[in-house]
């Protein structure tokens, strides 16, 4: 792959392409993907938690990391309108089973 030193991508000059490895020409770009690249060879992830504290798991096609899922669930959670919502949809669930569980055994009307 060649890599524009000048990051100019329709420059020419020979002394401003480089041959590198796939990795290295993401690690020297400028996107998400290379801060990923360069955060996961740090040993860290892009929000900096260490990454064998982390624990990594495949959501579809996509590898997460559990402790970002955590750390984003308190933060949301420290809400109080979105704990309020979150209290409320859990009671109806749980509500609706309850009462299915019920009426399943015999004891629901209806």
């Amino acid at each position: 792959m060649l890599d524009h030193l000048c990051r100019n991508t329709s420059c020419v000059k020979p002394e401003h392409l480089e041959a590198v490895t796939n990795r290295i020409n993401l690690k020297r770009g400028v996107g998400l993907t290379a801060e990923r690249v360069r955060a996961r060879d740090s040993g860290r992830c892009i929000n900096g938690h260490v990454l064998a504290n982390v624990g990594l798991y495949r959501d579809g096609r996509y590898l997460k990391y559990a402790e970002c899922n955590r750390s984003r669930s308190r933060e949301r959670l420290s809400n109080p309108e979105v704990r309020a919502k979150k209290r409320e949809r859990d009671r109806e669930r749980y509500g609706a089973k309850k009462k299915a569980a019920q009426h399943a055994e015999g004891g629901g009307t209806g």
